[in-house]
């Protein structure tokens, strides 16, 4: 057993971690066992003197072993059939409302279903919108994906549109037997936060949509939004909420982030607050609300997990994109989707080539971040916004294990930062250019 050549070791409030980005791998070294560690790197000391336990932590993390495998590839075609929708959601991240002039149709959909089951017969299908159930020919594409694609095939709906249309709601039934996986939406558990944020007042009738699915013994996934400044407000309403739901049907809760029309008046300042409310939310609630895991291993990557999955993000007016913040677009189907995702390749730049990320220990396993935050934030996904202060966070959570923070939005990395001790900026100025409007990120 020996230690990697590009093994480093960085400082930390708690002693140092030990870092290889060819194996995707790191460990802490605690103060009493940093003179061993650092005379191994410098060659002047056997791997067998090192205290027994780091030998065993830094076996239980990877670094006698071979290069920690590449995220294991997931990759999903989403169309947004429509941008046209019955809801004006102040948070939606697609800006959906009026529909676009030549948005897609039934023919164009199947061709690229056709085009993408032949660069990849595993692909995972979905429709959104706007609101999709709008589009006449809806469930005719949704046939059609299901008799192409094999893993699964998803909707994404706020579906109030079944409350007075029966053959709708017949509709959505059979195809939930025939294993279309829903994801109904409602912009809140209190009434008054729903209705707000919906732009409309909704939330008794999706109440009712539910239970008229349930008749027929199915139900959607109904995933509830959490705004930050209704956190308490939602928090005191679970518990009705929940009862006044079927006993089985199955919850999340979104927790919105800057994107589209965001512009992060809704969202936590930080993961604390955000657990925080979660917590509450799950206790008033009898509900399950996952725990961020921590772990001493963590899979490389050579690109935001959009890019290196290569998903593929259908814009109602044909535009593709590479998920679903829309913001970094790779072409029109007009060209064929074959011949945008070959140029595609060739232009989604991996994290090793990135001046400022090539020489980064951290390289492999954060990969830059974002592609689509850069973008945002930066203007340029070769430009993420990083720094001294950003380095020194992630050494100081993988210290703990905590390799939750590469998914970590760039506001909560800040506070998380400041709250540590780390010189951070005082804010970050964010240009939104496709929505309008200047969003700082503090």
């Amino acid at each position: 057993m020996h230690l990697p050549n590009d093994c480093t070791l960085i400082p930390t409030q708690g002693g140092a971690l030990a870092v290889s980005s060819s194996l995707g791998t790191f460990c802490a070294v605690m103060p009493d066992e940093l003179e061993a560690f650092q005379a191994l790197l410098d060659h002047r000391r056997a791997l067998t003197k090192l205290p027994q336990q780091l030998r065993e932590r830094l076996d239980k993390h990877g670094f006698f072993g071979d290069p920690r495998p590449y995220r294991k590839p997931r990759q999903l075609l989403q169309f947004q059939v429509t941008n046209a929708c019955n809801l004006r959601c102040a948070y939606c991240s697609a800006c959906s409302g009026i529909a676009r002039p030549n948005e897609l149709t039934l023919e164009q959909v199947k061709q690229v279903i056709d085009d993408g089951i032949s660069l990849n017969p595993n692909l995972q299908i979905s429709f959104t919108g706007g609101e999709p159930l709008i589009v006449p020919w809806l469930f005719d594409a949704i046939d059609y994906a299901q008799s192409k694609s094999k893993p699964s095939v998803g909707l994404l709906s706020n579906l109030l549109l079944l409350k007075n249309n029966d053959i709708l709601l017949h509709k959505v039934v059979d195809h939930i037997k025939d294993g279309l996986k829903i994801q109904m939406s409602i912009s809140g558990a209190d009434r008054e936060v729903c209705n707000r944020l919906s732009g409309r007042d909704c939330y008794d009738d999706a109440i009712q949509v539910i239970h008229k699915i349930h008749e027929h013994g199915v139900l959607p996934n109904l995933d509830v939004m959490i705004s930050a400044p209704d956190a308490q407000a939602n928090i005191d309403a679970f518990a009705d909420f929940r009862r006044a739901l079927p006993s089985d049907l199955k919850i999340t809760l979104g927790i919105l982030y800057p994107c589209g029309r965001e512009q992060g008046e809704h969202t936590f300042e930080n993961s604390q607050l955000q657990e925080e409310t979660l917590d509450a939310i799950a206790f008033e609630g009898g509900v399950t609300v996952p725990a961020q895991e921590t772990s001493p291993l963590t899979n490389r990557r050579k690109a935001c997990m959009c890019v290196e999955n290569e998903n593929i993000y259908i814009r109602s007016d044909g535009s593709i994109f590479s998920c679903f913040k829309l913001v970094e677009c790779f072409g029109h189907i007009s060209e064929g989707l074959k011949n945008v995702m070959a140029k595609r390749r060739k232009t989604a730049t991996k994290a090793v080539d990135l001046p400022m990320c090539r020489s980064c220990p951290f390289v492999s396993l954060c990969a830059s971040g974002c592609r689509a935050d850069n973008i945002i934030l930066s203007g340029s996904t070769k430009a993420p916004i990083c720094g001294k202060w950003r380095r020194q966070l992630i050494a100081e959570m993988l210290f703990e294990d905590k390799t939750y923070i590469f998914d970590w939005h760039i506001r909560y990395q800040l506070a998380e930062a400041r709250k540590r001790g780390i010189q951070t900026p005082a804010f970050i100025i964010t240009e939104m250019t496709d929505h309008g409007g200047i969003m700082p990120v503090q």
